[in-house]
């Protein structure tokens, strides 16, 4: 059964996959730092992939794991990663839940792609599953607004499996 809330909306049962992440995503380090002192913590530190501002204050990004830089095509594209993360609302030490959170500087692209997935994978070959995706997606797109079913409110279970058949048809 998936598991949904503010942050989450990736569902545990599957194993490959690759999700473009919105620029507020935060996740938690899947491990804890020991405090001698008070109660034991339960959670991992919390990691913010992207810098932003919050009511004028600026919250800045967790640094990257890691860096890598590849060029396709006279372009030089830059990645940051964040190793073994775990959804905010996860305790540490979850085995089965573990993300890989990617920033893919693209320079045609003002802001980064933030990307997951739950293998550890290199920032070219995460940028080309990403740019696979895109025609793919196109018929849905295109068919949800020739039929009509981008603004449909269909809330019985029958109604909603036969709503995206009737836009794939």
């Amino acid at each position: 059964m998936p598991v949904f809330s503010s942050n989450s909306f990736l569902m545990p049962k599957i194993r490959r996959f690759v999700v473009r992440l919105p620029k507020n995503f935060t996740a938690r380090r899947n491990y804890v730092i020991s405090n001698p002192l008070g109660r034991p913590a339960e959670y991992g530190e919390l990691i913010r992939s992207l810098a932003r501002s919050y009511d004028d204050k600026s919250i800045v990004a967790s640094p990257p794991d890691r860096f890598e830089t590849w060029f396709s095509q006279e372009v030089e594209y830059r990645v940051e990663y964040w190793d073994e993360l775990v959804l905010p609302e996860c305790k540490a030490n979850a085995a089965n839940s573990i993300l890989y959170v990617v920033a893919i500087y693209d320079p045609y692209f003002e802001e980064p792609w933030l990307v997951a997935c739950p293998q550890k994978f290199s920032g070219k070959t995460l940028s080309n599953f990403y740019h696979d995706r895109w025609p793919i997606e196109q018929l849905p797109l295109a068919a949800k607004h020739m039929v009509g079913a981008d603004r449909q409110f269909v809330f019985a279970p029958e109604s909603c499996q036969r709503l995206p058949e009737l836009a794939l048809l």
